[in-house]
């Protein structure tokens, strides 16, 4: 059994190592706290839990998810928010899709290989003061994001976004 354990744990170790720098900075900046939500999931356990859904098909080139967030925004360490925003730009990720609302403001952003999306980083920030940030890590493509389901504010617009992304680039 400890065995075990210690696979799981090397392997997810392995996995939050290969993320963008900025986003692993992050992560360690933002301190443990009743009031801040963190996760991170494997894409092997995803692969279990999606593996007889319609969602298993994107999640099979998936290889974590973390997400971090709070009702509270000022609970964040300024600076690691600040760096974020900075260190995604310096890492080439690309803005898809930007939705605001007064001040509400929802940021999807892209990182990708050849035409292969490596990393799907949405940022969410309320007028309330509220956080949420979900990074995703595989190897996806836009066809793969069209084809899911999304069922929540600002959703219609990752639909409309592929259509555009499809044709090659120069």
């Amino acid at each position: 059994m400890r065995t075990i354990i210690f696979m799981m744990l090397a392997i997810a170790s392995l996995q939050s190592c290969a993320q963008s720098n900025t986003i692993n900075s992050f992560f360690d900046a933002v301190p443990e706290s009743d009031d801040i939500f963190k996760l991170e999931l494997s894409g092997f356990f995803l692969k279990m839990a999606t593996s007889n859904t319609e969602e298993g098909n994107i999640t099979k080139g998936i290889k974590s998810v973390r997400i971090i967030g709070s009702d509270n925004l000022s609970l964040l360490p300024n600076t690691a928010v600040k760096r974020l925003s900075n260190g995604l730009r310096s890492e080439s990720f690309e803005p898809l899709a930007e939705i605001r609302d007064g001040k509400d403001k929802i940021e999807f952003l892209i990182k990708e290989n050849k035409e292969v999306i490596t990393d799907f980083v949405a940022k969410i920030q309320d007028n309330d003061g509220g956080f949420l940030l979900i990074a995703i890590e595989g190897a996806f493509s836009f066809d793969d994001i069209d084809g899911l389901d999304l069922d929540f504010e600002g959703s219609d617009y990752l639909k409309k976004v592929p259509e555009e992304k499809k044709f090659p680039r120069a």
